[in-house]
Formats: C-alpha cells, sequence, structure tokens
C-alpha cells in the first residue's frame, strides 16, 4: 500500500473515531428522539457545507474580496470532514483499506501547475461548479446506502443490492473529491487530503463536543 493510501485511509479513520467518540454511533436527531441519522447526518452536512462553499464562491466572484479565500477553504475543509465521517459510517467493520479509496486519488500536480496566473481564477470558478455537480450523487448514492443498511437490519432485506450501492457511491465519491483538490490545490497550494489533514489535525480533533453537551 503507498503512503498516500495509508494516509487517506488513516485520516478517515481518525475522523471517523473522532465524530463516534463526540456525537455517538446513532446521531440521535435534536427534533424527533426516536430518529437516529447514523451516516445520514454527516451526508446533510456535506450539503449544508457545499451550501456554504457556494455562497463564499458568489461572494468571491462579485466582490473579488481575497479574504473570502479563507470562507471558501473553510467549507472545503468541512465537506471533507464530513465526507469521511460518512465513509467510514457507511463502511464501518469492512476492510479498513475501503475508507482510503476516495482520498487516494492523486491529481497531476505537474500539468494544474502549467495553469497561468491569469488563467487561474476563471479555472477555479469552472471546478467550483463541478464541486456542486458531483455533490448530488454523492448524497443520493450515500441515502440509498444508509437506506438499504436500514432495511437489512430491520425487516432482513436482502444485503444483494449493498455491493452496487457501494461501487456507485465511492465511484461517485471518487469524482466528487478529483474537483475538489484540483480546486484546492489551484486556490491555496494544497490538495483535499492534505487540506482535510490540515483542518484535522489543527481545529477539528481539539473539539470535545461531547464534554460541553454534558455541562449543558
Amino acid at each position: 500500500m503507498s503512503e498516500r493510501a495509508l494516509r487517506s485511509q488513516e485520516i478517515v479513520k481518525r475522523v471517523g473515531e473522532w465524530s463516534v467518540k463526540n456525537f455517538g454511533w446513532d446521531q440521535q436527531s435534536k427534533a424527533d428522539p426516536y430518529l437516529k441519522l447514523k451516516a445520514v447526518a454527516p451526508l446533510v452536512g456535506i450539503v449544508e457545507e457545499c451550501c456554504e462553499f457556494v455562497v463564499a464562491m458568489t461572494a468571491l466572484v462579485r466582490t473579488g474580496n481575497s479574504e473570502i479565500w479563507k470562507d471558501v477553504q473553510d467549507a472545503v475543509g468541512d465537506i471533507g470532514i464530513y465526507l469521511c465521517d460518512a465513509i467510514y459510517r457507511l463502511f464501518h467493520g469492512r476492510d479498513e483499506r475501503i475508507y482510503g479509496i476516495v482520498f487516494d486519488r492523486e491529481i497531476n500536480k505537474e500539468v494544474i501547475d502549467r495553469v497561468s496566473e491569469a488563467e487561474r481564477f476563471d479555472v477555479i470558478v469552472n471546478e467550483s461548479m463541478d464541486v456542486i455537480d458531483k455533490m448530488l450523487p454523492v448524497f443520493e448514492y450515500g441515502i440509498l446506502l444508509a437506506d438499504n443498511d436500514s432495511r437489512i437490519a430491520v425487516v432482513g432485506e436482502s444485503a444483494s443490492n449493498r455491493e452496487m450501492l457501494e461501487t456507485r457511491f465511492l465511484g461517485v465519491a471518487s469524482l466528487f473529491t478529483d474537483s475538489l483538490s484540483v480546486l484546492s490545490y489551484l486556490a491555496w497550494g494544497k490538495d483535499l487530503l492534505e487540506t482535510v489533514e490540515g483542518v484535522f489535525n489543527a481545529v477539528v480533533s481539539k473539539r470535545n463536543w461531547a464534554t460541553q453537551r454534558a455541562k449543558s
């Protein structure tokens, strides 16, 4: 296994374990005490952060204010964190090598480096539109996977459909992370894996929501 594959696998596992420790496996809904969101919660988080990403990119295009790049970077980092959590919850108990599949794909940085400064912003804007287009199938197949698991657990439905859903989810999620990696590398010089590792190590891993909830 390559060094990058090991890093990809490790960050998904670390984020997932942190999430379960802080929010529990069931991810109990605050609105409905009988609703257990489980993997649906981070999938919804991906959609939420993609909305934040769109807001930041729109403001950046309209104003040209370079300070907004921080909001774009925060949104991309959070999208990656939620995706790690979703993968961990959807594939928990399986061969852990599957955790790293989505983040293991490496973009061709040498080709991207040839993009001129004059063209760079336009390429970033185009990639941002691809990000939103590619997010929707990730959410769709993630929800289908989560629903399939619920049906297996509750009514004993056949697990034969899961393999097909897994393949499709991992495929569309990889395309999604490709666009995020190109965008983030063009914008701040780090691909998605590097961005997520940085956000988790510097910020997310230091948060302890379980303790805060216990105090409240």
